[in-house]
């Protein structure tokens, strides 16, 4: 700060941020506007947008779960580009490490696991599998949750069937979970469980 400072005084110009840009705060779109005019209402003054440096930190953590590679970092901090943050997110969403993050994450959040059946190996099915392809299709969260409830097969080679599968040491619990993680209502889990009731299992080859 002190070495920015001085160049300050040197040119004349104010000190650059580490953090923030002097760009003017604009709105990108409908989610903006909503933002802005909430902030407006209550008084709130928004935060200076973030310096190049921090963005590219914050897209590809948030994206794809990594850091960018020094390569990575020098190209788009060096960009002219005006629109070189929107290049960025569309890049990252287009790569696979994008689709594995994120599958990873909804597992997560529809508690995936792997000891019920309490055998599994790893010839068994993984949801995670499902969710990868899913993301990566740009599949609509309306879509991908219809799929889950009216699921049906094997949990070996149809993934989804796992979203509903009845647990044998707590059955309730475990079938009014689409409730909350699918429709992010944690109202009404008895009725969602007695609509899951008669979801069960049964013993294959596999």
């Amino acid at each position: 700060m002190l070495t920015a400072a001085l160049a300050s005084a040197a040119t004349g110009k104010p000190p650059a941020l580490p953090f923030e840009s002097r760009a003017a705060l604009a709105s990108h779109g409908g989610i903006d506007d909503l933002a802005f005019d909430r902030w407006k209402r209550l008084g709130i003054q928004p935060a200076n947008p973030c310096s190049d440096e921090v963005f590219l930190r914050r897209a590809y953590l948030d994206v794809i779960g990594t850091l960018p590679t020094p390569e990575e970092a020098a190209q788009f901090l060096s960009d002219q580009a005006p629109n070189k943050r929107a290049a960025l997110i569309d890049r990252l969403l287009a790569r696979s490490e994008f689709a594995d993050y994120w599958a990873m994450k909804w597992s997560d959040l529809l508690r995936v696991k792997s000891e019920f059946p309490s055998t599994s190996g790893p010839t068994r099915c993984r949801p995670t599998t499902a969710g990868s392809t899913a993301i990566g299709n740009n599949l609509p969260t309306t879509a991908s949750r219809a799929s889950c409830l009216v699921s049906s097969g094997s949990n070996f080679r149809v993934p989804r069937s796992t979203s509903t599968a009845p647990s044998k040491a707590r059955p309730a619990n475990h079938r009014a979970k689409p409730s909350p993680h699918l429709h992010g209502a944690r109202a009404g889990l008895d009725g969602m469980a007695v609509f899951f009731s008669r979801i069960g299992y049964k013993s294959t080859a596999e």
